[in-house]
């Protein structure tokens, strides 16, 4: 789309969709002058004048009249009105609508909006029938362009039509530009972030948070200086305001920092610009009942610690540098973290869902709402599943069985009475793949050797093909000691999910331990040639410290405690889950550290055979693949 169909003031969004913002003429503030965009003939009149004296177009220009010019969406003018903007200099294409169009009931009824929703007036009605530049109906060829209110318009010359509805009227001059009038409305449709916008009394807590992320601001190099004031101060005739919102954006921040430590918590995004025009999103739009009940069913897992030590400088030798969990930009820690992950996941891609079958094609609207989908991603990637089961489509889980959406402009939106996602993908759950990075303090661990060990092709195959499970990627660790019993610590924070620890949850422990075995000869690995020898058996103990690490002592009141003992018999791949008393044991955390950038709770793991274990198949050093830390459901 031509940057020259933009005229005056335009604000433009980060991703290049730009919308007109009319500007008045006045002696204290940025001034416009008329385009020359097109001869206006022996005009003598405004385009308000035209409007205001034809009585066929009454019920429009009664709703002009009374419009504020609006600078940006939420800062209304006292004083100025849309007449007065019509009046002016600055040039326009008016497609007024006829009182057959818009009747006196539509009238009354946009007059009575006005007192408590002007700006959805002038974004619905009255900036969708206004354009920026001359266009006269005159010649051949179609014309693209955007009303002031960012909608697309295709103005056809030869068949005289404004999006695709005919003028009664056509080329009535001004000395502003040109009127033409139409008998039918032109059709209107909120994008998503309108909607949410002008629906602030049902939405407001989303509406809320986005609203916190818009900028907008003046750009003074973009703009055209058309002299100074008295004081020296430049005047503009060409103003250029820009409209940012970082939640938009396709990338994570650190928008959030407290004292310039930009590791207090990752700003997530939805990944999506809401108001891009040329889109097909799907929002699932929670009522502010569904965001409340949300919150407070979630609030107890974002228990955040007064303080957190920052475990990475830790884990390269530096000590003691800490921030304050309580504040974050004002907000506290625990509203601003929970509210961003209720926000983040909202958002779909439509186009891009998962293929099913032989079907290549991109989706639209109405196959997207037509196909089941048993998987989608969210434009986090987020995979959203069910946990328990296989189900042909989790659309109605995501939307909360809402099968009617509003139509946006740019999508479709789901408006939900529950907020679901955390029934409906394992976000609770931490999966620790053992690398180099998921030791900690690995360049300190003395004697404790960290062996990566890769299976060759031929022991690749044997693994797969036989009964004695594989490894996550091609992989694992053998953990050893030549001097006795080796000792290595773990990050608990999964980063391959972006997934933290998170407070007041239950966890259930598991390793997924790997065959001694696996290390030897290809041949090993088959039963009928192994040597007995082969199999290694081990008694580990494991202890989790968090925040500055102290020992947690969460389940003292359980008579548990936070270090506990596992066997594993070595002869296959296998998951050991932690178990006491003959039922699983669980683990939990006093504080959060959700969306933490750089502090986490760490877990050592030491071999504790005795002598006897040694002299009867058992060994200190053992191989690991992964580290399981899995969240007991509510259900369960």
């Amino acid at each position: 789309m031509s940057q020259k169909h933009f005229f005056r003031v335009i604000m433009t969004s980060m991703a290049g969709l730009c919308m007109s913002v009319l500007l008045p003429s006045c002696s204290d503030d940025h001034f416009d002058v008329n385009d020359g965009g097109g001869a206006g003939g022996n005009a003598t009149l405004t385009l308000w004048q035209q409007l205001s004296q034809r009585d066929n177009l009454s019920n429009f220009a009664a709703v002009v009249e009374r419009t504020p010019y609006f600078k940006d969406e939420s800062h209304p003018s006292s004083t100025y009105t849309l007449k007065d903007v019509l009046n002016g200099t600055q040039v326009f294409t008016v497609f007024a609508p006829t009182n057959e169009a818009f009747t006196d009931a539509q009238r009354d009824r946009m007059l009575e909006q006005l007192e408590a929703a002007p700006y959805d007036v002038y974004l619905s009605l009255v900036a969708n029938h206004i354009a920026s530049h001359r266009y006269n109906a005159t010649g051949t060829g179609e014309e693209e362009f955007v009303t002031v209110n960012g909608k697309s318009a295709t103005f056809d010359r030869a068949a005289k039509t404004f999006r695709g509805i005919a003028l009664a009227e056509s080329n009535i001059p001004a000395t502003n530009g040109v009127l033409h009038t139409i008998a039918t409305l032109s059709p209107f449709e909120y994008n998503i972030y309108e909607y949410i916008k002008v629906n602030g009394d049902v939405y407001g807590e989303l509406r809320k948070w986005i609203m916190e992320h818009d900028t907008i601001y003046f750009n003074a190099n973009a703009s055209v200086e058309g002299g100074s004031d008295r004081d020296g101060n430049p005047i503009y005739v060409d103003s250029v305001y820009y409209r940012t919102n970082t939640l938009f954006t396709t990338y994570y921040g650190s928008d959030y920092e407290a004292a310039n430590q930009d590791w207090l918590i990752r700003h997530k995004v939805f990944g999506a610009n809401l108001e891009a025009e040329d889109s097909l999103w799907a929002i699932a739009l929670p009522t502010d009942a569904a965001w409340h009940a949300a919150y407070d069913a979630m609030k107890d897992h974002y228990n955040y610690a007064s303080t957190y030590v920052n475990k990475y400088r830790e884990d390269t030798g530096n000590t003691g540098e800490t921030f304050d969990g309580e504040q974050a930009d004002g907000d506290s820690l625990q509203s601003l973290s929970l509210r961003m992950d209720l926000a983040s996941c909202l958002v779909f891609n439509a186009r891009l869902q998962p293929r099913q079958g032989e079907n290549t094609s991109f989706w639209n609207a109405e196959t997207f709402q037509a196909t089941p989908m048993p998987k989608m991603f969210n434009t986090r990637n987020d995979t959203i599943i069910l946990e328990k089961e296989a189900v042909s489509d989790v659309k109605p889980f995501i939307f909360d069985n809402n099968s009617s959406p509003v139509i946006a402009s740019n999508g479709l939106i789901y408006p939900i009475s529950n907020w679901n996602f955390d029934k409906t993908y394992n976000a609770l759950d931490l999966e620790i793949k053992i690398t180099h990075n998921s030791i900690f303090q690995y360049d300190q661990l003395g004697t404790t050797s960290c062996e990566q060990v890769f299976f060759t092709n031929a022991t690749s195959a044997l693994v797969t093909d036989s009964l004695l499970g594989s490894v996550y990627r091609d992989y694992f660790y053998y953990i050893s000691n030549g001097n006795g019993k080796p000792t290595v610590n773990f990050k608990l924070i999964d980063t391959e999910h972006n997934r933290q620890v998170m407070s007041n949850l239950e966890y259930e422990i598991g390793f997924v331990m790997v065959p001694d075995f696996y290390r030897a000869d290809p041949d090993s690995i088959v039963p009928a040639t192994r040597n007995r020898d082969a199999v290694q058996q081990n008694v580990l103990r494991a202890r989790i410290f968090f925040n500055n690490g102290a020992l947690s002592d969460a389940n003292a009141d359980r008579g548990l405690s936070s270090t506990f003992d596992f066997t594993y018999s070595g002869t296959r791949v296998d998951t050991i889950w932690v178990n006491t008393k003959g039922a699983p044991m669980t683990i939990k955390f006093p504080y959060s550290y959700k969306n933490i950038t750089r502090s986490y709770p760490t877990m050592s793991i030491t071999s504790n055979a005795s002598n006897a274990n040694l002299r009867s198949n058992y060994q200190h050093a053992f191989s690991i693949d992964r580290i399981i830390l899995r969240a007991k459901r509510d259900s369960e």
